[in-house]
């Protein structure tokens, strides 16, 4: 054979061999890193007594990013101006942290990262890192948690502040609405809170849910909890608050035109026996009022002015008047909504609502046909811009209802466009029901709601001497209650008061185990303290 030929072939076959060597010795990689960052090195170090700089660095073994620094970080004292933090959006082995405060004497200090260091590759959380130091010469190290919740949502929102401030001669209550907190912590994303490296002491603990992330506390948009006595540190160590809105005092916010006719007056407070007058009425004025179902707004709808409007607003000692320039020209059409959907419950009828008030309705121009297509009774309730159709309704049956134009005229005398419906009824086994029994009932009376899946309030009833109650013809879900503790029988939910130190009604939540199923009876027995 020719020498070069042999070369070839040798060749070929140490080729084959080393692929077939490289395939079965391919790396795989390595197991996935789990670890979090672990910090390495601080300057000054951690823990450090008699603290001077205006800058720390904190080194890490791997690169590392921070996420939601700001909403994470938590300072405690609070500072006045917010360090800067270096660097943001982009990985590094270290964290620069720049103060721009003067720092109070014989002070700890603790910056608590929250979850915001994570390392860059795989996203592992260094949990509640802290970096702590002291302006004295010794690190104080006392220290309090719990839990917060809200006063009537099932749900509690992330991010709940928790503050101390020191009680000594030159405390008062009003505090909270002026100045920072000496301690702080914070709930993060969950509903527990912890303040470390507190000095021993005497101290108010308050909880807020910090809208301007300020310390500071704003009625009109801030929720609040409070423990209402004075704690002592060291002491007890668990302490359990609860958040709620308070009620504002009554005061007009902002009147505007919506359009010709109609306008709006936002409110904050209770708009329970407001007084709205005409100050400049013309010969042929006239108006309605109503208030905007479940939002602080009042309709005012008017005519007979052509330029301003002039109104005094009054609430027992709260008085203001109102001026509204007139300027739109056209008055809005009117439409008429379903609100009842298009299959009826047998506990509802025919609801509409108008977008004008509706001021009178022509039966003669409305008709209501059943399945066979006979007429069927009916009478007709306005109630401002909602209107009920009642009538007698069966099951498993089909309803047309007609309303030719002019049937329904609004206040402006506007008239409705033509009305066409088209709805249905269930049949009874269609339906479900629950049977409540409270056991171990000592505080009455109750306001039970029934709530969906959704969280939507689909069945109240108020519960004052009977111990048994049956939610009847309710859909196929799963459901949940809401109970509340009526204590001053006033048959609503109270909420508290910060300076009165009154905490809101109890409210507890209750899921039921079992789903209501067509044709299916549920009972529960609930025991309540």
């Amino acid at each position: 054979m020719n020498r070069g030929v042999v070369s070839y072939i040798v060749l070929g076959v140490a080729l084959l061999l080393l692929a077939a060597c490289a395939k079965k010795g391919r790396p795989t990689g390595g197991p996935k890193d789990e670890d979090a960052p672990v910090m390495v090195m601080a300057k000054p170090p951690h823990y450090t007594v008699n603290f001077d700089k205006k800058e720390i660095k904190i080194f890490f073994d791997e690169f590392i990013k921070l996420e939601k620094v700001t909403e994470q970080l938590v300072v405690s004292p609070p500072l006045s101006y917010q360090p800067i933090i270096k660097p943001l959006g982009t990985a590094s082995k270290f964290i620069s942290i720049k103060l721009l405060d003067t720092l109070k004497p014989n002070t700890t200090y603790s910056l608590n990262f929250g979850e915001s260091v994570i390392d860059n590759n795989e996203k592992n959380v260094l949990h509640n890192f802290k970096y702590v130091f002291s302006t004295g010469p010794v690190i104080d190290s006392l220290k309090i948690g719990g839990t917060v919740r809200d006063g009537y949502e099932l749900e509690t929102e992330p991010y709940t502040t928790v503050m101390l401030y020191a009680v000594n001669e030159t405390y008062a209550d009003s505090i909270i609405y002026t100045e920072k907190p000496l301690y702080v912590g914070s709930t993060l994303d969950s509903t527990h809170w912890e303040i470390s490296n507190i000095k021993a002491g005497t101290y108010a603990l308050v909880a807020l849910k910090d809208r301007s992330k300020n310390y500071l506390y704003d009625p009109s948009v801030d929720k609040i909890g409070f423990y209402d006595k004075v704690i002592t540190i060291p002491g007890d160590t668990v302490f359990n608050l609860t958040l709620f809105k308070e009620q504002m005092p009554f005061k007009i916010i902002r009147p505007f035109e919506v359009v010709k006719g109609h306008i709006q007056i936002g409110f904050q407070g209770d708009a329970n026996g407001l007084q709205l007058a005409v100050l400049n009425p013309s010969t042929n004025f006239a108006s309605i009022t109503a208030l905007e179902q479940g939002k602080d707004t009042l309709n005012f709808w008017h005519k007979g002015i052509q330029d301003s409007i002039v109104l005094r607003a009054q609430q027992g000692d709260y008085i203001d008047t109102l001026t509204v320039a007139l300027r739109t020209k056209k008055i809005d059409s009117l439409s008429i909504a379903n609100r009842s959907g298009n299959v009826l419950h047998p506990k509802d009828t025919l609801r509409l609502a108008g977008s004008n008030p509706i001021v009178h309705v022509d039966t003669t121009k409305i008709t209501l046909l059943n399945t066979d297509s006979l007429a069927i009774a009916y009478s007709v309730q306005l109630d401002k811009k909602n209107i009920v159709v009642d009538f007698e309704r069966k099951e498993a049956e089909t309803y047309r209802f007609k309303a030719l134009p002019g049937a329904f005229t609004d206040f402006f005398g506007e008239v409705n466009d033509t009305i066409n419906l088209k709805f249905t009824t269930k049949e009874k086994e269609d339906y479900g029901q629950v049977q409540l029994t409270f056991t171990q009932l000592e505080t009455m009376p109750l306001l039970v709601d029934l709530l969906n899946s959704k969280g939507e309030t689909v069945r109240s009833t108020y519960i004052d001497q009977v111990r048994k109650f049956n939610f009847v013809d309710l859909l196929p879900d799963t459901y949940s209650l809401r109970i509340i503790f009526d204590e001053n029988r006033n048959k609503q939910w109270d909420t508290g008061s910060y300076l009165d130190k009154r905490t809101p009604e109890k409210v507890v939540y209750y899921a039921i185990e079992v789903p209501v199923k067509a044709n299916w009876d549920v009972k529960e027995s609930i025991a309540l303290e």
